[in-house]
């Protein structure tokens, strides 16, 4: 089969592998979609945490943001059918031990990988892929498969609006118009922010943003982002704030960009260490800082989202490349973002 396989930094290519072998409770998938993701040029760059840190070694099987047909079955798997429409989770869990028993996949004790990333479970980006059946998730018939391999990022965005504990009304600060910020924008709305900031630095993202349901958008290469927010709050801040961009500039006036008790969720990576942090201002105005991913049981959450209409992911989409060109689609994407927020790589036609 084919798979889109780094093999040191600098080098993706195109290759013929074998299809993998599968255990009882695995199911063969037919990848239809997958993204490029930000990790996986950076993990092409070879200049992230996670692999000076040796979490990801090459040559990785890369793609985490993918949509699938079920091909087929192991001899255990009851859960899933030849034919179902299917995504999955990126963490893979033992199955096995008393947390995954539970359905509590995070807490596994011996977690196997995640998907085309950190201890690499080969990923999506290639004809077929193996999931364990305990990881997959069946699509509703109107959710497209372009919609669905989307659906990963916008997890990581639903997390950290969570983690926000809106109750209604509130103002919203997102920063960031990459897929995970924009889907943020509308998630905020659908859990009862009253207005939404956007912060971003290409207008023609701005301008989707807007289609997200963002009130305001700050261009953040023309004004300066806390006279903006300040002014566009009265003063006070936004009560609560999503940071996407992965800038730690963001970070250092985090407690300035919040009001009083507001929550600053943090869905990006950084890459660095932070020094100079205003520690006691936070302590001072009670706010709160966290972290977030995507995790499994919220995948479908946000596929009913897009089911029922109040998640709409298409502007997302800004280029469908086959799965010929995807070697090159990796190479343009890392010399620019502009005018680019998800291309999706066709791997698989009907």
């Amino acid at each position: 089969m084919r798979a889109i396989v780094i093999e040191a930094p600098g080098d993706i290519r195109l290759e013929e592998i074998p299809e993998p072998p599968m255990d009882p409770r695995d199911v063969l998938v037919r990848v239809r979609y997958c993204g490029i993701c930000g990790t996986d040029l950076g993990i092409l760059d070879g200049n992230m945490g996670f692999v000076r840190s040796g979490l990801i070694k090459y040559p990785a099987r890369i793609g985490h943001e993918w949509s699938g047909v079920v091909e087929k079955v192991g001899s255990a798997v009851t859960m899933v059918k030849p034919g179902d429409r299917v995504i999955g989770d990126n963490s893979i869990s033992c199955g096995e031990c008393e947390y995954c028993k539970k359905g509590e996949y995070l807490k596994c004790t011996h977690r196997r990988g995640s998907v085309g990333t950190v201890r690499c479970w080969p990923g999506a980006f290639a004809d077929y892929m193996r999931m364990p059946e305990w990881h997959l998730h069946v699509l509703p018939e109107n959710v497209s498969f372009e919609e669905a391999a989307v659906v990963e990022p916008c997890t990581i965005a639903y997390n950290a609006v969570l983690m926000c504990r809106i109750q209604g009304g509130e103002t919203a600060l997102v920063i960031g118009t990459g897929a995970i910020g924009l889907a943020a924008i509308t998630v905020a709305k659908v859990f009862g922010a009253g207005r939404v900031i956007a912060v971003g630095r290409q207008d023609d993202k701005l301008e989707i943003a807007r289609k997200m349901g963002a009130d305001v958008v700050i261009n953040a290469k023309k004004e300066d982002v806390l006279a903006a927010v300040l002014r566009e709050t009265g003063g006070k801040g936004a009560d609560l704030a999503v940071e996407c961009s992965g800038a730690v500039e963001y970070i250092d006036k985090a407690s300035e960009l919040i009001t009083g008790k507001g929550i600053f969720a943090l869905a990006g990576f950084y890459e660095t260490t932070l020094d100079g942090f205003p520690i006691d201002d936070f302590v001072l105005k009670a706010q709160t800082l966290c972290g977030t991913i995507g995790h499994p049981g919220v995948l479908e959450a946000v596929v009913k989202l897009i089911s029922v209409g109040r998640l709409d992911v298409r502007p997302l989409i800004t280029g469908i490349v086959p799965m010929e060109e995807g070697v090159n689609a990796f190479y343009e994407s890392a010399k620019s973002s502009k005018g680019r927020i998800k291309t999706l790589i066709e791997i698989n036609r009907e």
